[in-house]
């Protein structure tokens, strides 16, 4: 996973970091939450999603917490990245876009009307679109 160190979640709201060798455990600590999705790693971070709404990046190697970020309902589908931003969606239909520092760079309420596909298409079309903007900025303007 990272620096071989593997790191899992559990339904209790435990993060852990194993010894991807042999898989004795090297660190955990607990959201307070029930985690979802699988962890993310990206750079010097692990990050795992909750039910308490929580995005939280840990270090990979020693499980100090380096930031976590509140949304709007359970965090399920957990946090994905384009290798240098971290997006995340929670049940409450917020749609985060946080830089590996833990800053949020955007946050969007998505809206609440149509079936599940819309609402899942209309989550996509702002991930990538504002992906794309944060790689190229001067690509668009607002007049």
């Amino acid at each position: 996973f990272g620096d071989g160190v593997v790191v899992a979640t559990s339904d209790d709201g435990r993060v852990y970091g194993l010894d991807a060798a042999d898989g004795r455990e090297i660190w955990s600590d607990d959201l307070g939450s029930s985690a979802f999705g699988n962890p993310l790693a990206i750079g010097e971070l692990a990050v795992v999603v909750d039910g308490g709404g929580g995005v939280t990046a840990f270090d990979i190697r020693t499980g100090v917490r380096s930031w976590r970020v509140e949304l709007d309902g359970p965090v399920r589908g957990g946090a994905s990245s384009d290798g240098n931003v971290i997006f995340a969606a929670s049940q409450g239909r917020d749609v985060v876009a946080i830089a590996q520092n833990g800053s949020e760079i955007w946050k969007v309420k998505v809206s609440g009307v149509g079936n599940a596909a819309e609402r899942r298409d209309r989550v996509a079309d702002i991930l990538v679109n504002r992906s794309r903007c944060l790689r190229h900025p001067r690509s668009w303007t607002i007049s």
